[in-house]
C-alpha cells in the first residue's frame, strides 16, 4: 500500500503540472489568457500569441529580412494600424502561407507587410531541418490540437526561463508588444559585420560568411573561365511558369481572396552582390526574378488591395557596410522599407516596373563582383598560407 501511495503521487505530480500549464495557457495557443510566456519560443509556435491578441489588427509576416522591423515604429507611421511582427525566420512563401490563411481566416486584418524573399527561384517548402509536423497544427482549425505544444521540449524550456526571468521578461516591450521579439539587431555576432569587407574577414569563422565566401568566389571563377548558367528558351519557360505558379498558390491567391485587407509586398534589397551573381553567371535566377517582379507589378493592377515594392535599383546595395552578408542588410534599411511603403515611394507598377528593372540590371552588371572575388580568393589564400606555415 505505501508503494503504492508513492507510485500514485509520482503519476500525479505531472498531470497537475501539465494540467497547470495547459489551464494557464502561456502560450496563448487555446484563448487570449492573461499570462504570456512566449519569449524565447521560436516564432513558427509563438505567431499563434498576437493572432490571438484582439489588440493586434495588421501584422509583419516577414523573414530575417523583417526580424528587425519595429511595429512600433511602423504604428507612428500607419497611424491607424495595430502592428505586431511575427517575421519567421527561414520561412519560405509556401511556409508562411498556412499562417497567413489562418490569420485572415479568424480575425479582420487591416494590413499585412509581406517580404517575397527570392524562395520562388527553387519553389523552396522549408529550410533543412525545419518539421512542419511540429508546429503546422497550430494553423489548422482543430484548437484541441494545440495542447500539444504544452509537451514539447522547447516549450517546456521556455516556460522555465520565463519563470526563471520574469521580472526582465515583464519589462521587454518588444516581446509584449510584438514589437520585433526575434530581433537579431541586438546580437552582437550579426552586428559586428556589418562596416565593411575587413568585418566580413574578422568574421571569417562565421557559417554566413563562409558560404558567402564560397559563393562568390565560385560565380567569379567560373565568370573569368566563360562557364555562365544558362538554359535554353524552353526550359527557363518552364522555370518561369513554375515560379509564378508557386506565388499565385502561396500568396496571390491569399490577396485575392480577402479583399479588405490591404497587403505591402517588399522585395527585400539584397546586396549588390547577390544581384551580381545572379546577372553575371547564374542567368536563370535573373531571369526568374526579373519575371516575378514584373508579374508581381502587373497583378497589382487588377488587384487593389496588393502594393508592390522594391529596392533594388538605389544605391545603397552596392554598400558592402550595410550588409552581414550577401543579403542581410542594416537594421537602418528596415526603417527606410517601412517609410516607404507609407509614403507609396519605391512602389511599382505596370509604368515604371521595366524601368525598375532595366536599372537595377544595369547596377547588377556594372558591379564588380569579379574584382571582389579576387580580393576574398588572396584573403582566403593567405589565410591558408599562414595556417599552414604554422
Amino acid at each position: 500500500m505505501k508503494y503504492k501511495k508513492y507510485f500514485y503521487t509520482i503519476l500525479l505530480f505531472p498531470v497537475i503540472f501539465f494540467g497547470t500549464i495547459i489551464a494557464l495557457d502561456p502560450f496563448h495557443v487555446l484563448y487570449n489568457s492573461p499570462i504570456l510566456a512566449t519569449k524565447g519560443l521560436e516564432m513558427r509556435y509563438s505567431a499563434l500569441a498576437a493572432i490571438n491578441d484582439p489588440k493586434f489588427d495588421s501584422y509583419i509576416l516577414g523573414t530575417s529580412m523583417m526580424e528587425n522591423s519595429s511595429a512600433i515604429e511602423t504604428n507612428k507611421i500607419f497611424k491607424h494600424c495595430k502592428f505586431a511582427n511575427i517575421s519567421i525566420s527561414g520561412g519560405k512563401i509556401f511556409e508562411r502561407s498556412f499562417v497567413l490563411r489562418y490569420l485572415l481566416a479568424h480575425k479582420k486584418v487591416k494590413a499585412i507587410i509581406y517580404s517575397l524573399d527570392s524562395h520562388y527561384l527553387k519553389q523552396d517548402i522549408v529550410n533543412k531541418g525545419v518539421n512542419l509536423s511540429d508546429y503546422q497544427y497550430l494553423y489548422d482549425d482543430n484548437i484541441a490540437n494545440n495542447v500539444k505544444i504544452y509537451f514539447s521540449r522547447s516549450a517546456l524550456k521556455t516556460i522555465i526561463k520565463n519563470v526563471m526571468y520574469h521580472n526582465e521578461y515583464k519589462q521587454d516591450i518588444a516581446y509584449h508588444e510584438y514589437n520585433c521579439p526575434s530581433r537579431w539587431s541586438d546580437v552582437q555576432d550579426h552586428m559586428m559585420r556589418f562596416g565593411g569587407l575587413q568585418k566580413w574577414f574578422d568574421a571569417k569563422n562565421n557559417g554566413q560568411i563562409i558560404e558567402a565566401f564560397r559563393d562568390i568566389t565560385h560565380a567569379t571563377k567560373s565568370i573569368q573561365e566563360n562557364k555562365r548558367i544558362e538554359y535554353d528558351a524552353a526550359k527557363m519557360a518552364k522555370l518561369i511558369s513554375a515560379a509564378k505558379k508557386y506565388c499565385n498558390d502561396y500568396f496571390i491567391n491569399i490577396v485575392r481572396d480577402n479583399p479588405e485587407t490591404k497587403f505591402y509586398a517588399v522585395f527585400p534589397p539584397y546586396s549588390r552582390i547577390c544581384y551580381g551573381i545572379w546577372y553575371q553567371y547564374d542567368i536563370p535566377s535573373s531571369i526568374i526574378h526579373r519575371e516575378i517582379v514584373r508579374y508581381f507589378a502587373l497583378k497589382s493592377q487588377t488587384l487593389h488591395n496588393l502594393y508592390v515594392y522594391g529596392f533594388e535599383d538605389l544605391a545603397f546595395p552596392d554598400d558592402i557596410s550595410l550588409y552581414k552578408d550577401t543579403s542581410h542588410y542594416h537594421p537602418s534599411i528596415n526603417t527606410l522599407i517601412t517609410k516607404s511603403l507609407a509614403d507609396s515611394d519605391r512602389l511599382l507598377t505596370a509604368d515604371n516596373v521595366d524601368r525598375y528593372l532595366n536599372r537595377s540590371r544595369e547596377r547588377a552588371e556594372k558591379f564588380d563582383l569579379v574584382g571582389l572575388g579576387n580580393k576574398i580568393s588572396n584573403y582566403l589564400r593567405l589565410i591558408e598560407q599562414s595556417e599552414i606555415s604554422h
